[in-house]
C-alpha cells in the first residue's frame, strides 16, 4: 500500500463465522503518537469481552481472550513490536529481536491512551494512541518522512469460547499474526 499519514482497513476472519460481525481499524499518526482504531459491527452480543479494569495495566497472556493486537517496524526490519490491548482497558507491549524471537516486555513504553465506546450490543469501538518516539534510538535512524510498516490483527472469543482470528490478510496455512508478510500497511512519520 502506498505511504501515508492515516489508513484505514478492514478485518477479515481465518475461517468463516456463524454470526454477522464486521471489523475494521484505522491507524494515524498525530506527531509522533500511532493511533489505532478499531472497530466491529453486528453481533457484538455474541463476543466475550472481559470486564472493564478500574486501573489498567500491563499484563501478560492477553491473546488468550479477546485481544486487539498490532504489530510494526520500520523499513521492514527484523525487530518488531507487538501490541496488545484488551477491551478492559488492560495492555502489553513487546519487543521481538525477529519472527517469533527475544520476546521480551517492551519497557520504554509506560502508559497509553485508550478510550472505548459501545453502542447497544452492535458496535463496540477502541482506540489507543503509543508515543513510539522512545522506541527508536539514534543508531535507528528513524526520521520525519521514514516509514514504518504496520499489521493489525484480533483475537475474538465468542460467548461459547470459540476464539476466531482476525487480520488484514492472512498469508500462512494457520493463523500467523507475527509473519512479517502481514505488516502490510505503510505509514511515514510525520
Amino acid at each position: 500500500m502506498s505511504e501515508s499519514l492515516s489508513v484505514t482497513a478492514r478485518l477479515v476472519p481465518f475461517e468463516p463465522l456463524s454470526c454477522s460481525l464486521e471489523f475494521d481499524a484505522k491507524v494515524e499518526f498525530e506527531g509522533m503518537n500511532l493511533k489505532i482504531q478499531y472497530g466491529m459491527r453486528g453481533d457484538c452480543h455474541s463476543i466475550l469481552f472481559p470486564k472493564l479494569s478500574p486501573m489498567p495495566k500491563r499484563i501478560p497472556g492477553l491473546w488468550e481472550h479477546t485481544c486487539f493486537e498490532a504489530f510494526f517496524t520500520w523499513k521492514k526490519n527484523s525487530v518488531y513490536w507487538e501490541l496488545n490491548l484488551s477491551p478492559s482497558g488492560d495492555w502489553n507491549l513487546y519487543f521481538f529481536k525477529g519472527y517469533r524471537q527475544g520476546q521480551v516486555e517492551e519497557k520504554r513504553v509506560v502508559s497509553l491512551i485508550q478510550q472505548q465506546t459501545q453502542s447497544c450490543s452492535k458496535e463496540w469501538i477502541q482506540t489507543v494512541e503509543i508515543d513510539i518516539r522512545s522506541l527508536f534510538g539514534e543508531e535507528d535512524k528513524v526520521e520525519s518522512g521514514s516509514s514504518i510498516w504496520i499489521g493489525l490483527s484480533a483475537v475474538i472469543e465468542q460467548l461459547n469460547q470459540t476464539k476466531t482470528y482476525w487480520a488484514i490478510r492472512h498469508t500462512q496455512s494457520r493463523p500467523d499474526f507475527h509473519s512479517p508478510d502481514n505488516f502490510c500497511l505503510e505509514l511515514s512519520l510525520p
